[in-house]
């Protein structure tokens, strides 16, 4: 009878334990160490042994810079584009960031923003594609948080605004069993769709 009621104890205790240490083995599965690499924000996953691809940071552009989401960093396969990198925080996504090249005017002023929408909004201004050709490697299954439509302004000289959008020519690594691409383009290769959240390079 003692020893039924030490094994039960030991459950117990067990469960509790489990319970208490639950939250902190999840966090520890979702944290993510984050690291800056030729530009582009990876996101380390030691819990779930995987990578994720955030912002390509431009800070010189040459037309067609080219942007490598590499097929692994350290070991670990760069599995997805964006999506959520701490249990607690907001989702870290992939975009071409060239606001600090473009963006020129006074700090919290009008103009000291990136601006989302479709060309026909900026149809009273200039508007200038920057063209970037991105590279996807070959694991990458997921495109969980892709920014595209983002527009940056300049001030020019006469106090006009030029709008600079960067767009992307896709290629995809032929091993990718998720994606493919044609002429610049990326695809599922489960229904054969276009992938619409990019701003494609003409």
């Amino acid at each position: 009878m003692k020893r039924k009621l030490c094994i039960a104890a030991c459950v117990i205790v067990c469960i509790l334990v489990l319970i208490l240490l639950f939250p902190y083995i999840l966090m520890s599965f979702y944290h993510f160490d984050s690291v800056q690499v030729d530009g582009l924000m990876i996101h380390i996953s030691r819990g779930q042994q995987t990578c994720i691809a955030g912002r390509y940071l431009c800070e010189e552009y040459t037309p067609n810079l080219e942007i490598v989401i590499p097929d692994t960093y350290n070991g670990f396969p760069v599995v997805a584009l964006g999506g959520t990198t701490h249990i607690q925080g907001p989702p870290s996504p992939f975009y071409v960031d060239i606001g600090s090249i473009y963006i020129n005017a006074p700090k919290n002023s009008e103009y000291d923003a990136v601006y989302i929408g479709d060309e026909s909004d900026f149809e009273d201004h200039e508007v200038i594609h920057l063209p970037f050709r991105l590279y996807i490697g070959k694991n990458i299954r997921d495109l969980s948080f892709v920014l595209s439509g983002m527009y940056y302004p300049h001030i020019n000289e006469d106090e006009s605004i030029t709008y600079y959008h960067p767009v992307v020519y896709i290629t995809c690594a032929e091993e990718n069993r998720h994606y493919y691409s044609v002429d610049g383009k990326l695809y599922s290769r489960s229904t054969n769709q276009l992938i619409t959240d990019f701003d494609y390079a003409e």
